[in-house]
């Protein structure tokens, strides 16, 4: 270092720098909501009833899925609840959109 940078209090980076750390990239994970759903039901003792998709025209799917749930309020009967997810053009597409929906169902009754 120079007396003037030891006076000023000023370096340079650019000859101190020998290697730059390696950039880090975000990985994307798909998790199917297969798994997650099922585990969540057989926590609250809950199972499905029935899940199926159905076409409309061409190229529209859209899955659906019942199960036996609690219904909101005091009372703790249960009822069967169909559950649809939106629309997508593959059968499984439209199974996961539905698994999400019920566990976003679950979610909100917070059983």
């Amino acid at each position: 270092m120079s007396n003037d940078q030891q006076l000023t209090g000023s370096t340079s980076l650019v000859g101190d720098i020998q290697e730059l750390p390696p950039k880090t990239v975000e990985a994307l994970v798909y998790i199917c909501k297969e798994e997650i759903l099922q585990r969540a039901l057989k926590s609250i003792s809950l199972e499905i009833y029935k899940s199926r998709t159905y076409t409309i025209g061409d190229s529209e799917i859209v899955g659906s899925i019942c199960i036996d749930a609690p219904s909101y309020g005091p009372y703790s009967m249960l009822h069967r609840k169909k559950i649809f997810g939106d629309w997508k053009s593959t059968k499984e597409e439209s199974l996961e959109s539905a698994r999400l929906a019920t566990l976003l169902y679950l979610k909100k009754i917070r059983r």
